[in-house]
């Protein structure tokens, strides 16, 4: 059991981190949920809700993100039970036309019999061991978590407008089976034991990629039915981070199935299932196997060497932050092929590739912190990168045709690069912002990790594209 000091430290009191000024408006100042409700229905965009969320609440799946770690985890069949939140805030900034909305769970369970602890295993597939996994209070803490969903546009509010994201204030007590202690894959073994050496930074990133579903739940059967349905995954706020599930695991539309796999791939060399069309990784070999699929032209045949990009995503949820790239040039993003084979057994191709001593540059780099029960706040500033080595995977889900719109991307750094910024996030006085920003350039090496897992896909579908096959995606 950890120290009563150090989960103390967790908690962050969003109730007296309120938004203040002439331009702020709160309708319903002793965050009343029957006042709150009407608000959201005098929109007309909603429907009277249940009153309350369903206790237990049973969920077909839900997909958590863990990029600091390299892996992600899928619950099947999950059991919630206690989310019945609080409001602790709820305004309207008239300046920006945002409305912010946040409420705190406390003394929560949850439980799910398949969960799927999956480790993104660099120029390999995915190695994923399925166990249980309890989560809930213990007899010294309540287990609490506090949610902040930020509504673009207040006339009217709509859920669909709107972004979520959330602060694990104490931590529940984690409970799971033996099975990912099975797997003999190292760098399975690594990411396994990283995230129970730091839960407290796991769970941040876990709770930033659940926030939607939480929120969603809690304001459809609390304040206000967006659908017709009382709980549909078909309408979730998007998160704050991770837009989509390409960079982590393949996504559930694809039809694609988790496969579990334990060990697997110790000695690929030695597998009679692994088929390198390629073995010299000959460019011209692998770009006619390509092409071969039917589904794509020739490319260009390399990279440009300046590349421009009108913007680019970076998401960092272990530091509650995310960065917009806008107007980039990206140079020397030619790669070299580095594995390439087919798994017969899983039906899966692997495509690997490393890029050396490449640059970017912007000069308007937005970096946010999303605060906890208030607007994110934002510092503009130029930004270079030089000399990164990253080495790319793209995992294909089905290699008859191989089809670039069925695959994932993940990425590993192996030399950061060297990075210069402006002044400007300096002079942002709010004390988060700065606790952030310092933590991201005292830990740059785990920040490179998560901030190019997001943008995987952008590196490989311009590498893959320009080398090897025009699938004719444009992101």
């Amino acid at each position: 059991m950890r120290d009563v000091r150090e989960r103390s430290s967790l908690k962050e009191d969003v109730v007296t981190r309120v938004e203040r000024g002439p331009n702020v408006f709160r309708p319903c100042p002793h965050m009343d949920v029957n006042c709150i409700g009407k608000y959201f229905l005098s929109s007309g965009q909603c429907s009277q809700p249940a009153g309350r969320v369903p206790d237990p609440l049973k969920l077909s799946f839900q997909s958590i993100y863990l990029p600091g770690f390299n892996a992600s985890l899928l619950q099947e069949d999950l059991t919630l039970k206690g989310i019945n939140g609080d409001i602790v805030e709820f305004y309207i900034n008239q300046e920006t036309d945002r409305a912010v909305l946040a409420f705190r769970v406390k003394d929560f369970d949850t439980e799910t019999k398949k969960c799927h602890f999956t480790y993104l295993s660099p120029g390999r597939e995915p190695i994923t061991a399925t166990t249980t996994l309890v989560e809930e209070k213990d007899s010294a803490f309540v287990a609490t978590a506090s949610f902040t969903v930020v509504f673009e546009g207040t006339r009217p509010l709509n859920l669909r407008h709107s972004f979520a994201h959330a602060s694990v204030e104490v931590l529940p007590t984690i409970t799971i089976g033996i099975e990912p202690l099975t797997v003999k894959d190292l760098g399975y073994q690594a990411m396994f034991s990283g995230i129970f050496s730091d839960l407290a930074k796991a769970y941040r990133e876990a709770f930033l990629s659940a926030a939607p579903n939480y929120s969603n739940i809690f304001i459809q059967n609390t304040l206000c039915d967006f659908v017709k349905e009382s709980f549909s995954n078909s309408l979730i706020p998007p998160s704050a981070y991770f837009p989509s599930n390409r960079y982590l695991i393949p996504s559930q539309e694809a039809g694609s199935a988790v496969v579990t796999v334990l060990g697997l791939l110790m000695s690929l060399g030695s597998d009679p299932d692994v088929f390198r069309p390629c073995p010299h990784m000959d460019v011209n070999c692998i770009r006619n196997h390509f092409l071969s699929s039917g589904l794509c032209s020739p490319p260009v045949g390399r990279v440009p060497d300046s590349l421009r990009r009108s913007f680019q995503s970076v998401y960092l949820p272990r530091f509650n932050a995310t960065l917009l790239l806008e107007d980039l040039t990206l140079k020397g993003v030619t790669g070299d092929i580095v594995e390439f084979y087919i798994n017969r057994k899983t039906d899966r191709a692997v495509l690997a590739f490393r890029v050396k001593d490449f640059d970017v540059e912007t000069m308007k780099g937005h970096y946010t912190f999303l605060l906890p029960a208030r607007e994110p706040i934002t510092a503009t500033t130029t930004i270079m990168e030089n000399k990164g080595t990253v080495l790319f995977t793209v995992l294909f889900e089905g290699t008859q045709p191989l089809d670039l719109r069925h695959s994932f991307a993940h990425a590993t750094v192996e030399v950061v690069p060297k990075l210069t910024i402006g002044t400007e996030p300096l002079a942002v006085k709010d004390p988060g912002y700065k606790t952030m920003f310092n933590e991201v350039f005292s830990d740059l090496a785990k920040a490179y990790r998560e901030g190019y897992l997001s943008v995987a896909p952008n590196y490989s579908n311009v590498f893959i594209q320009y080398t090897l096959c025009d699938f004719g995606i444009r992101d």
